[in-house]
């Protein structure tokens, strides 16, 4: 980790927790700790950028008209935030990583079109009854994307990540949609209605 961090800004926070580390600890204690001291502000700071990416992508396709600006929203936001997370972690991800990852922004863009039919379900674990709650479809095409922006970002941070997550430190999904959603209903209680 050392060499790896070697000139990078992590390399601050690398040195002060194997400073502080005891030196009594196993291998197992050593991994647990990088975890929790330097690792965990990583994930945090990295889950804030998605938050944000996720919501400027689920507000810029629910405001946006036309559907090709909605593509290239989607597209722009997603190769931004795999950039921005994997500078979280001081690495980019390697060639075949990154080509999964552009895959599932491509899937992104698809998905944009056709959010309605699939996010009923992530809705049940948020607690909200069903898309029709929300407005329109707008809005339900502003959530489909972010929180499929929000997968993608999560992917991100699995493999950028230089000590893989555990069951136990895994990010959920849902802990990223309640902003988003909130967010997208502010913004529709505020716009005025046109259907008459």
């Amino acid at each position: 980790l050392k060499v790896f961090y070697k000139g990078k800004p992590q390399a601050v926070y690398l040195s002060r927790c194997l400073a502080d580390m005891p030196d009594y600890n196993d291998d197992r204690e050593v991994v647990v700790y990088l975890e929790k001291v330097f690792l965990k502000p990583l994930d945090n700071e990295a889950l804030r950028r998605i938050s944000n990416y996720s919501v400027q992508s689920g507000v810029a396709v629910a405001i946006s008209p036309w559907a090709a600006l909605d593509m290239l929203l989607a597209l722009w936001r997603s190769v931004s935030m795999i950039n921005s997370v994997s500078q979280v972690y001081g690495i980019r991800p390697s060639i075949p990583n990154r080509f999964r990852l552009l895959q599932k922004v491509i899937h992104q863009l698809t998905f944009v079109g056709a959010t309605e039919v699939m996010i009923d379900q992530v809705f049940d674990e948020v607690g909200i009854q069903s898309l029709s709650g929300l407005a329109s479809a707008r809005l339900g095409q502003g959530i489909g994307t972010g929180i499929y922006c929000a997968r993608i970002g999560l992917v991100t941070m699995a493999v950028s990540r230089v000590i893989e997550f555990d069951e136990t430190s895994q990010p959920k999904l849902k802990s990223l949609i309640g902003p988003l959603i909130k967010k997208l209903k502010n913004i529709a209680s505020k716009r005025p209605n046109r259907q008459k």
